[in-house]
């Protein structure tokens, strides 16, 4: 037997005093998000956008903010950033 693409995932709930994020994470074997994606709420939990985010190889990211109204978008791509940053330091 063959056991490769080792993988490791996570659900991650995170919020702050604007938003929440509610996503699904996976940790690749080189501990690199391979995978990470999930939904925006505003603070009484009303959807406001989802979001993609990857890291095929180090160096390199893929990010998707989807459905976010333009007022938000800042605040939304920061509280991402965020949420990965500190993914990033506990991996």
């Amino acid at each position: 037997m063959e056991l490769s693409n080792k993988r490791t995932q996570y659900t991650v709930i995170n919020s702050n005093d604007k938003m929440k994020l509610v996503g699904e994470l996976m940790i690749n074997s080189d501990n690199l998000i391979s995978s990470f994606n999930g939904q925006l709420y505003d603070v009484n939990d009303n959807y406001v956008g989802e979001f993609y985010f990857n890291e095929p190889r180090l160096d390199v990211v893929n990010k998707n903010v989807s459905n976010v109204k333009a007022s938000i978008l800042s605040d939304s791509e920061d509280f991402i950033t965020e949420t990965i940053d500190t993914i990033k330091e506990n991996i």
